[in-house]
């Protein structure tokens, strides 16, 4: 027998008998874990929209605790958590400022949260255009590929 061949051709008329001659060596789930971007492209529609949709949340209810913890110290104007994480989506999608004073009683931590929740939603935007668009460039390609289904091709006989 040929090993040279990816197709085994030991049947009677050199026909295959349906075996390939494909192994598997070295394979490590440590490169799917390195790239994590196109397993999550992979993934179906509704979870990625669930993840951004849970990403957001966590993002806006983290900022949310800590614009309730800084409200006393830099009069931010909230007086709940339900107020807090208004004033938390607020920021975070960058919607508006509905606070007493703009410059937050003069607190140093007022303007390091606005930076970082600002930086926090950019990013995670950046990061639900990328997937969106890796996906659609991807069914776009898938769309143009050519397709050889019921087709074949045959050598001749020698």
């Amino acid at each position: 027998a040929d090993r040279t061949r990816l197709v085994d051709r030991a049947s009677a008329a050199a026909q295959s008998r349906g075996r390939l001659r494909i192994s598997h060596a070295k394979s490590s789930t440590s490169l799917l874990a390195r790239d994590m971007f196109h397993n999550v492209v992979k993934t179906p529609l509704r979870t990625i929209v669930a993840f951004v949709f849970f990403s957001y949340f966590l993002a806006a209810f983290v900022f949310a605790l800590l614009w309730w913890a800084a409200s006393s110290r830099c009069d931010v104007g909230v007086g709940s958590f339900r107020g807090a994480f208004l004033f938390s989506v607020e920021t975070l999608f960058t919607i508006g400022y509905g606070t007493r004073d703009q410059f937050f009683d003069g607190c140093w931590e007022a303007p390091l949260l606005v930076f970082s929740e600002g930086m926090v939603g950019v990013l995670l935007g950046c990061v639900t255009l990328g997937i969106v668009y890796t996906r659609g460039r991807a069914e776009i390609f898938r769309l143009g590929r050519p397709c050889f289904r019921g087709l074949s091709t045959s050598r001749p006989r020698r």
